[in-house]
């Protein structure tokens, strides 16, 4: 399971004092119902020095996309799917935000498995160390 922050700053305008404390608060949440949380996902994608410092701390994984959706830049249909599939290769991590209909999703997933693509969890890609070099 991963978690993303808790109020969604810009980390690039945080100390480190306040980035940890966003972290912490989020992880809280999911402490407080038992969740194993093992990976990261800033927002914006700022993974600097004191969030490699904070995840450590905490024993988490840092993850970043390798393709932006633009779902959340209202792309939609055939658009939303070639944009991610145009340049899609093994490995590819796939950013997606709420705003995703089911009916794109199901586009997105039919779109990824005819390229002959399978679909896996993180923890598999994480687990890949080709292509996530430790």
């Amino acid at each position: 399971m991963g978690v993303h922050t808790y109020k969604h700053d810009d980390y690039r305008k945080l100390d480190y004092l306040e980035k940890e404390h966003d972290i912490n608060q989020c992880l809280n949440v999911f402490n407080s119902y038992n969740l194993k949380v093992k990976y990261f996902r800033p927002a914006y994608g700022i993974i600097d020095e004191d969030i490699k410092v904070i995840l450590e701390k905490n024993n988490l994984k840092g993850v970043i996309w390798s393709i932006d959706s633009q779902d959340w830049n209202n792309y939609r249909g055939e658009k939303l799917v070639s944009n991610i599939t145009e340049n899609l290769k093994g490995g590819d991590i796939i950013l997606f935000h709420d705003r995703l209909s089911l009916n794109d999703l199901v586009s997105v997933i039919d779109a990824i498995h005819k390229k002959g693509y399978e679909i896996v969890s993180i923890d598999r890609i994480m687990s890949v160390e080709s292509i996530f070099p430790k």
